[in-house]
C-alpha cells in the first residue's frame, strides 16, 4: 500500500471518491448473507428461523470484527505514512485508534453470548452503526479516501435494514 491510499494528493481528487468497483462488488457480496438469513428468519418455519437467526448472528460478528479491523490497518499505515523507505518514523502509535478497533469485535463477541437473540442482535444493530460514525470521522478527517464513507454508509444501512429485520423473528 502506498501513503496515497490513505491521503491521496490534491490532484487525485477523482481516485479518492470514486468507489473502485472491486470493492463495491465485494462489499455487497459480503451483505447477500445478511438478507438471505433475514428473509430466511422472518419467513420462513419455526427449525429454518431459529437456524437462521443463528447463523446470522455468528455471520454478523465475523464481519463486524473484520470491519473494525480496519482502523486497526489505518493505524499502522498512520505511524509510518511520512516514513521513507527503511526508516522507522517517530510518529507514536496510533493507539487510540488501535484500541476503538477492538471494540467492535468484542461487541460482536459478546452479542454470541447473550441468551435473547433479541439482545444480540440489538448489540450488533447499535455496534455496525457506531463503527459506521467512527468510520465516518476518519474520512472527514482524511485518513481514509472519500470513497471508503460513501461505501461503508451504503453497505451498514443495508447490514443494519437487515439486523432489524431479523429482530421481527427473535422472539424471545
Amino acid at each position: 500500500m502506498t501513503p496515497d491510499l490513505i491521503a491521496p494528493r490534491a490532484n487525485d481528487m477523482t481516485a479518492n471518491t470514486m468507489i473502485p468497483r472491486t470493492a463495491l462488488l465485494l462489499g455487497w457480496a459480503g451483505v447477500l448473507p445478511f438478507a438471505a438469513l433475514s428473509v430466511m428468519s422472518v419467513w420462513g418455519d419455526v427449525v429454518t428461523s431459529s437456524r437462521a437467526i443463528g447463523a446470522l448472528l455468528n455471520y454478523a460478528a465475523v464481519i463486524l470484527g473484520f470491519m473494525s479491523g480496519v482502523q486497526w490497518g489505518i493505524a499502522m499505515l498512520t505511524r509510518y505514512r511520512d516514513a521513507g523507505p527503511g526508516t522507522v518514523n517517530d510518529i507514536p502509535a496510533d493507539g487510540w485508534r488501535m484500541t476503538i478497533s477492538v471494540v467492535p469485535a468484542l461487541a460482536g463477541f459478546a452479542a454470541l453470548l447473550v441468551p435473547s437473540d433479541f439482545c444480540a442482535l440489538a448489540i450488533l444493530v447499535t455496534s455496525f452503526a457506531a463503527l459506521l460514525g467512527f468510520d465516518l470521522l476518519t474520512v472527514q478527517r482524511a485518513a481514509a479516501p472519500a470513497w471508503y464513507g460513501r461505501l461503508r454508509v451504503q453497505l451498514t444501512g443495508a447490514v443494519v435494514l437487515f439486523l432489524l429485520l431479523a429482530t421481527l423473528a427473535a422472539t424471545d
